[in-house]
């Protein structure tokens, strides 16, 4: 949904250089509020910790009951979040091998490069070749159609998610996840205010 709005939105300019300081803008204000973000979620978790360490005992039995690839999944995770991203890779990266991966990667940054782009080139054939701006303009309202639905759906799959997990663990992680909860949405609350300043 985010490639075809960002395509359909770049198209509509006419000329280069006003898609080009659009999408340096864009790209700016990413990298800006991803630091931002990120240093606002380290600032507050020092500041309120929030979790129960004494839930870790009970995740072992969640544990055991995942297979092995899960288990090797999570591993890797936690060791690329412990290696880090240095800023020097995450630029160098924006730029994607080829034309799939940032969507079966979910990688954000490259689709937000990948739709500038496009975009760019959609808007400097309008006038030859007008059917192309058409073809993303209609998947662009098939997405958000698709999206919508998906969001009437979310509350019932919370609501599934979480008597799962007070199933397997007790009610005692209900006070945990309130207060991880309310922690983030002080956190949305300030990403609010400064996306408004």
């Amino acid at each position: 949904s985010l490639f075809f709005s960002m395509v359909c939105c770049i198209s509509n300019f006419g000329r280069l250089t006003d898609i080009g300081k659009i999408g340096a803008k864009v790209l700016s204000m990413y990298l800006l509020t991803t630091v931002i973000a990120v240093s606002l979620g380290f600032t507050l978790y020092h500041l309120f910790p929030v979790g129960d360490p004494s839930l870790l005992e009970k995740s072992d039995s969640m544990l055991s009951s995942m297979n092995a690839d899960e288990i090797e999944e999570m591993t890797e995770a936690a060791e690329m979040a412990d290696g880090g991203i240095s800023v020097k890779d995450t630029i160098v990266n924006i730029i994607s091998n080829n034309i799939i991966s940032p969507f079966l990667d979910n990688n954000l940054l490259q689709l937000l490069f990948l739709s500038i782009f496009m975009g760019a080139g959609v808007s400097a054939l309008q006038d030859e070749h007008p059917q192309l701006r058409s073809f993303f303009v209609r998947f662009n309202a098939l997405f958000m159609t698709m999206l919508d639905m998906l969001c009437k759906l979310i509350p019932v799959a919370v609501f599934c998610n979480m008597a799962c997990l007070v199933y397997e663990t007790g009610t005692d992680v209900l006070k945990s996840i309130l207060s991880y909860v309310l922690l983030c949405m002080f956190g949305i609350f300030c990403m609010i205010v400064i996306y408004n300043v």
